[in-house]
């Protein structure tokens, strides 16, 4: 048993009582309030949808029955769209941020700031090192690097990375570069007729100086990647894959599999897809134009980039956030064709599948 933010004792049988809410239709309560059912909409949904019951044994146990193996599902446990809270009525009670997390939730503005103070009833005395603190969601990075420097803030993440070594030289600020696993992609959408030929993906795969890209744009602080979004800091990274490079000869032969001379086409991209997109789109048309693919690059607007270009425009730029999984739960993620945010599913039929 722990005591929850708001003063109630929690056990395995209050725990249990929230995920079952998951198995209602729909509702007016958001993704992670209903993670299971046919008329789930949640990001996760079909991810543990192979959970066939959920029971307790005593106040300290959850169990969680599959319907087949999993090795991934201890770790599919710690997403952040799976959390525990009170149930209310068919739903969950999400609105008040009670939980039994190290900090309680003091006060939430939406798009605005977060406040929170320590938990003076965590079950853990060696988390939690400030009694309290504030954060603010401050969206341009101008205005972020400006309230760093200035200290009107004390710590910012996603740096300006052109500017992260003058700001490492100032008196009074760290920089911590920490290896993660985000990756950046430009995806190609397999329902356009012309991305649904595979020589024309490896014909663009092979048209992109990922080298340059990483010296230019994000100035050393990231690693190329290749044609899998497991990272080298994940167990199952491929080490013995060959290595994707730009290679305008490769690009050109697989533009003549596919029965082309040339090729037009569209890449939209914002810095809502991550910081510096536009910026990579341009060096991209330059290397594309010497395989014969002319890359016009459409500049999109930040406001509106996941609803309306991401997903409906064919060539569009993209991140992932990646998980600390041991094996490809985050791509089957990434590709399902019945998760409401799958980026390939929809032209890839591999219900209950997995990709390497």
């Amino acid at each position: 048993m722990v005591l929850a933010h708001l003063g109630d004792l929690r056990g395995a049988k209050r725990r249990v009582r929230a995920p079952k809410q998951a198995t209602c239709p729909k509702t007016r309560t958001p993704p992670s309030a209903r993670t299971q059912g046919e008329d789930s909409t949640s990001a996760v949904g079909r991810i543990v949808d192979p959970t066939a019951e959920i029971t307790t044994d005593g106040e300290d146990t959850v169990i969680f029955t599959p319907n087949g193996g999993n090795a991934d599902f201890p770790f599919i446990l710690s997403d952040y769209h799976l959390i525990i809270g009170n149930a209310d009525g068919d739903s969950m009670d999400w609105r008040s941020g009670d939980g039994c997390g190290s900090y309680v939730l003091k006060n939430f503005r939406r798009g605005v700031s977060s406040e929170f103070e320590r938990n003076p009833n965590h079950w853990r005395d060696d988390v939690a090192w400030v009694d309290s603190f504030e954060m603010l969601s401050i969206i341009d990075q101008n205005a972020r690097t400006t309230a760093l420097v200035s200290g009107d803030v004390h710590a910012s993440d996603r740096v300006d990375l052109k500017a992260a070594d003058l700001l490492a030289r100032r008196p009074g600020v760290t920089v911590e570069p920490i290896a993660g696993t985000q990756y950046y992609t430009f995806a190609m959408d397999t329902r356009n007729e012309l991305d649904n030929d595979n020589n024309v993906r490896q014909a663009l795969k092979y048209a992109i100086d990922c080298e340059d890209l990483v010296d230019k744009i994000l100035f050393g602080y990231c690693t190329v990647g290749n044609d899998h979004p497991i990272g080298r800091g994940h167990r199952f990274y491929n080490d013995e894959m060959e290595q994707k490079a730009f290679d305008p000869d490769k690009a050109r032969w697989y533009l003549k599999e596919a029965g082309l001379d040339s090729l037009d086409v569209t890449l939209s991209a914002a810095d809502a897809a991550f910081t510096g997109a536009v910026d990579a789109a341009t060096p991209f048309q330059s290397s594309a134009k010497q395989t014969g693919i002319n890359l016009r690059v459409s500049r999109e607007s930040n406001d509106g980039y996941w609803s309306d270009v991401w997903m409906n425009k064919p060539f569009s730029a993209v991140y992932w956030g990646g998980v600390c999984i041991p094996m490809f739960a985050n791509y089957v993620h990434a590709i399902r064709d019945d998760v409401a945010h799958g980026e390939m599913g929809s032209n890839r039929k591999m219900y209950g599948e997995r990709w390497m």
